[in-house]
């Protein structure tokens, strides 16, 4: 299991790996996924969005995994998926370092862009889905990046938040046939992704 303590540089090395694969993923997203993930993503999206107004960061924390993942697997590129999800468990434990600041951030910086992002599925826009998950992952990484290079190597427990762990799956949940989203989700836990 790779050492919990990470600096910006090696933020950064994941940042750009994080940004080419995902970026992929959402671009071939664009071009399969169907109608009834797209709804499920917007579904998931304000989820997501009204617990981060309760300040729920444990459910925030998993819609956007649920979200994220939803769009991946409708890349339908099961192995791709598989390489987000080794880069997500070297990253993901860092998620909650974002709150608050980043994430208050967000509204103002880059407005509703799951919304954009869902539209851009919807008109099969590969180049605009592309666009809106690597300012995602770039951003987000960036900002943790920055918060290492200020502090030194960083750990998930730098923040002072207390998440409660996650009970749910990460990812979608299983979807009706023909969604182009895979039949399961991992769970993270304790550094490994189990599909059971």
């Amino acid at each position: 299991m790779p050492s919990l303590l990470v600096t910006g540089t090696k933020l950064r090395e994941l940042r750009d790996i994080r940004i080419a694969v995902e970026g992929l993923a959402a671009a071939r997203a664009a071009e399969r996924i169907a109608p009834e993930a797209i709804a499920k993503l917007r579904a998931i999206s304000t989820e997501l969005y009204a617990a981060r107004e309760r300040g729920d960061v444990a459910t925030d924390i998993a819609r956007q995994s649920e979200f994220q993942f939803g769009i991946y697997n409708a890349s339908e590129m099961p192995s791709l998926v598989r390489i987000i999800e080794s880069l997500w468990l070297r990253t993901g434990p860092y998620l909650k370092l974002l709150f608050p600041a980043y994430i208050q951030s967000l509204k103002t910086r880059r407005g509703d862009w799951r919304s954009r992002l869902c539209a851009a599925l919807k008109a099969h826009d590969a180049v605009a889905a592309r666009r809106e998950i690597e300012a995602d992952v770039g951003e987000a990484l960036e900002y943790l990046a920055t918060l290492a290079d200020a502090a030194g190597p960083i750990r998930p427990e730098s923040s002072g938040v207390n998440v409660a762990p996650i009970k749910r799956p990460i990812g979608p949940p299983a979807p009706r046939t023909g969604t182009g989203v895979r039949a399961r989700s991992p769970v993270i836990s304790r550094g490994r992704i189990d599909h059971s």
